[in-house]
């Protein structure tokens, strides 16, 4: 589990967890995981932001949210994707037995947010320390900056930002 979410979580009163796409050596999160078999112990939602389109396999990552969560539940998605993919996260998550409750494409929202966000981040960046500046293409390509592949893959629509939920039957 990441350090700062094993501290954060509990404050707002939600159970983070790793579903076994992010190397862990927690035992707490293996023993978690394992016992979340008991209806009791599922969950009402499910919320991956930004993660999915690291993982090796996607529909093993939805079959584990499938289980973990509750019949009713709601799982959100929020990523960025190429567009024939984006399609077929919906085709994945149906064939878990979920249903669509929203779709979106806000890949425009998303840029016009970069623009704004990457001033700010741009501006510590020049004030931050040399040997930081020494990685700062890096750190661009990460917050997804004007004039980076990441940004320019969105702004030209090669890929696109999709936030999606659905409803486990």
């Amino acid at each position: 589990m990441y350090p700062l979410m094993k501290i954060v979580a509990p404050m707002l009163g939600v159970r983070f967890m790793n579903l076994g796409y992010w190397p862990s050596t927690s035992e707490d999160d293996r023993k978690l995981i394992k016992f979340m078999d008991d209806a009791d112990d599922l969950e009402e939602y499910v919320l991956n932001v930004e993660a999915a389109h690291l993982y090796s396999d996607f529909r093993k990552f939805v079959k584990e949210v499938s289980r973990v969560l509750r019949s009713g539940g709601t799982f959100c998605y929020v990523d960025v994707r190429y567009p024939h993919d984006a399609y077929l996260v919906n085709e994945i998550a149906e064939s878990f037995g979920f249903i669509l409750q929203h779709f979106e494409d806000c890949t425009e929202e998303v840029v016009e947010g970069l623009n704004y966000s990457a001033r700010k981040y741009d501006d510590l960046l020049e004030r931050a320390p040399f040997f930081v500046q020494l990685f700062k293409k890096s750190l661009r390509e990460t917050y997804c900056a004007p004039g980076t592949d990441g940004y320019e893959r969105l702004k030209s629509g090669q890929k696109m930002y999709v936030a999606a939920s659905w409803m486990k039957n």
